[in-house]
């Protein structure tokens, strides 16, 4: 069959060509390339690539914001090792409010009650009890894909489960669905290929107030991971996900997402990518010795005070030695991972808001380079705690404390510009922290005449920047959630900065040409 005549996404024949830019598409997968309410066409393509599988790639230029595609996810449920939770909308129960199925759900009204359907009521009302431990949890997403309609089934089954290169064969999964839920139809292979494709393809489904289940999105799961993406997840419409461009993305570049978290360096990124998604990750951040430039994995050496940053020669292999760029000296991945779980442990005894103890920790930190992931940690918890907690507020803290603050802010937003650019959180809360201690200096030392109505006016057109971009920044972000809350504040300060600037841009003379 030519390519001219099967649908886009999968191998089933074409059904309709869009009559817009002539993409072909079965009857399944047409609203994967339009947007089934405005009918505009999405801005990809899928292809297959030998030795990787299916892709999605920008078929024109695509700007940051601009939504790519939109989906609603396909299944949704408990993790493998989840609490007690809802079967509707996942949300958090006290057992007091039952299902038929003697389930614990949130309320008799809960509004994404949908998702339990009365086959799935029935098949596990066979299970006594009410509030049911994390045993009985597990089963509920793999359930739910085996009861989907055939033709979304044969779409989930087209997806790689890695089975080959498991441990675990689910038996525990297979005993559930099969024997106490009496679901024998079900073969044991079917139910271990199912939850081996949920356990690599599905994404995390947060619930304000509760833990996070698990969702498969049907197109998202076409995506490849990169260790500095291009796109990121909106989930402010509850009934939608949206994945939007963080940057530019160009006609013919792959569209990429995180699989895992991407401010971790690399001896906690790539064995967690192997672990958990069975591949190492040769993208161009891994296959970089200093990172793209971030240096978030980068030592420095103190041999004879040298200070020359120490990287990984060969960064593919973990077990690669480290090289000073300035004075070649060596030491081995044992002794650069040894650093970092030493540093590790240290943090972790240490209270997120203890600020001496953080600083002390900082300063004792000299082995490694200034914007290494760890330091990059602490420079964080004294970010937020510094003008943040309670004995901690910049009308107490000395000016010289505002301007490590303003310092570290600055080299946080280095590391995020190059591994977490354009549209990100990270970057709106890390801006919203500048802006806050910067526009506090600018003010204090004016009121106190240290500083001129020219420096001042021009140090409010810098908090004016840095509020737009945190706006900007965190604009797709659902109601209730601290990026919401952020961002209101920082539209607040907007409209406040403009009216200071304009008044003291009339009242201070025009300066003479």
């Amino acid at each position: 069959m030519s390519s001219e005549t099967v649908c886009f996404v999968c191998t089933n024949k074409s059904e309709e060509e869009c009559v817009d830019c002539n993409i072909q598409f079965c009857n399944n997968h047409k609203y994967f390339h339009k947007d089934e309410e405005t009918g505009v066409c999405y801005p990809y393509t899928v292809e297959f690539v030998d030795g990787v599988g299916r892709i999605i790639r920008a078929n024109r230029d695509i700007q940051p914001g601009e939504a790519i595609f939109r989906e609603r996810e396909m299944v949704v449920g408990p993790c493998r090792s989840s609490k007690p939770m809802c079967l509707g909308c996942c949300g958090k129960v006290d057992g007091t409010v039952l299902c038929s199925c003697s389930w614990p759900i949130c309320t008799a009204d809960c509004p994404q009650l949908y998702r339990h359907t009365k086959e799935e009521c029935d098949i596990i009302s066979i299970e006594d009890g009410s509030l049911r431990d994390t045993e009985h949890y597990y089963g509920i997403l793999p359930l739910r894909v085996l009861l989907l309609p055939d033709d979304k089934l044969q779409y989930f089954l087209q997806f790689m489960d890695h089975g080959e290169e498991r441990e675990d064969n689910f038996q525990d999964l297979v005993d559930l669905v099969r024997t106490r839920w009496k679901q024998a139809q079900f073969s044991e292979e079917l139910i271990r290929r199912v939850e081996g494709v949920l356990d690599v393809n599905t994404v995390e489904h947060r619930v304000i107030g509760s833990e996070s289940a698990r969702g498969f999105l049907p197109i998202t799961s076409l995506a490849s991971h990169s260790c500095a993406s291009n796109s990121i997840k909106d989930k402010s419409d509850s009934t939608w996900v949206t994945t939007r461009a963080r940057i530019i993305i160009k006609k013919g570049e792959e569209v990429t997402f995180h699989y895992t978290g991407g401010l971790k360096g690399r001896f906690m990124r790539r064995p967690a990518l192997r672990e958990g998604w069975f591949f190492w990750c040769t993208c161009p951040r891994c296959s970089s010795p200093s990172e793209l430039g971030s240096e978030i994995s980068s030592l420095r050496c103190t041999k004879n005070n040298c200070q020359g940053t120490i990287r990984p020669v060969k960064p593919l292999q973990m077990n690669s030695v480290y090289r000073c760029e300035e004075c070649s000296s060596e030491i081995s991945a044992l002794e650069a991972e040894t650093k970092e779980k030493e540093l590790t442990a240290k943090l972790e005894n240490c209270y997120r808001n203890d600020t001496v103890a953080l600083e002390q920790l900082l300063a004792e930190s000299t082995d490694f380079h200034i914007n290494h992931f760890l330091i990059l940690i602490i420079k964080w918890l004294l970010i937020t705690s510094w003008g943040r907690e309670k004995g901690l507020e910049n009308v107490v803290l000395p000016e010289e404390t505002l301007e490590r603050k303003v310092v570290f802010c600055r080299q946080y937003l280095s590391a995020l510009d190059v591994l977490d650019p354009g549209l990100s959180h990270n970057r709106g809360l890390t801006l919203w922290e500048l802006y806050s201690a910067h526009t506090f200096l600018i003010n204090k030392r004016f009121q106190e005449e240290r500083l001129s109505p020219v420096k001042f006016l021009d140090g409010l057109k810098e908090s004016l920047d840095m509020v737009n971009q945190a706006a900007w920044c965190l604009q797709f972000n659902p109601e209730n959630t601290s990026e919401y809350k952020v961002r209101q504040l920082a539209t607040t300060a907007q409209e406040n900065l403009k009216k200071t600037i304009q008044f003291f841009s009339t009242v201070l003379p025009v300066p003479s040409q």
